[in-house]
Parts: C-alpha cells; structure tokens; sequence
C-alpha cells in the first residue's frame, strides 16, 4: 500500500434518525460523521473545485460503507483506534482528519 495515507473523518449532516431497524424524520438536520482510511484524498479538492456535480458520487464512493457515528468525539476515538492498528502494519502519513462540509450524505 501506498504510503500516501491517512484516517479521514467526513462530517456530513442528515434529517434521519435509524432506530431498530426503522428511520424517522427530524425537523432540523444534525451532523453525522464516517469514517475511512484511504488515499488520495486531495480528490476531494478537485471534485469540490472543478466538478462539484460529482461531489455526492465521490462522497459515496469513498464513505459509502461507513459506519454512521452521530457523536464526533465517538467518531475521533474511533478514528484513532483505527489509526493505531493500521500503524501497526506500516506508515501513515497524514494521520486522523476531519472534513468538514456542509453536504448531505447521498442517502441520508
């Protein structure tokens, strides 16, 4: 693996809340945040600059199978939990971050 790596929270916001295997709706949307360790991240730069239309496909492509974490301290914790045992297997080089936006998530 590359070691241009590293441990990316996205924070996104929903109107959904999933319950016992049943969703309801809120008035007000509240963030939410995934979790992935990956590469190449500055992709999310150039979706967001030069083909914004995209921006919900890359989201998905890159954080689609995430776990959904409503707390962000969670979310932190368990991003460096993450972070310990990948380092356990080899560099990473960019450490734990937190992206902010302002989007929601393709299926929230």
């Amino acid at each position: 693996m590359s070691a241009d790596n590293g441990v990316y929270i996205l924070k996104t916001f929903t109107n959904k809340i999933r319950e016992n295997n049943s969703v309801r709706f809120v008035k007000d949307k509240y963030p939410v945040y995934r979790i992935v360790h990956t590469t190449g991240i500055d992709n999310f730069d150039f979706y967001e600059n030069h083909q914004p239309e995209n921006i919900g496909a890359y989201l998905f492509n890159i954080w689609g199978k995430s776990e959904v974490y409503t707390d962000e301290n969670k979310a932190l914790s368990q991003a460096h939990l993450m972070a310990l045992e990948i380092e356990k297997h080899g560099p990473l080089e960019y450490g734990v971050h937190l992206i902010k936006t302002d989007y929601t998530f393709y299926g929230d």
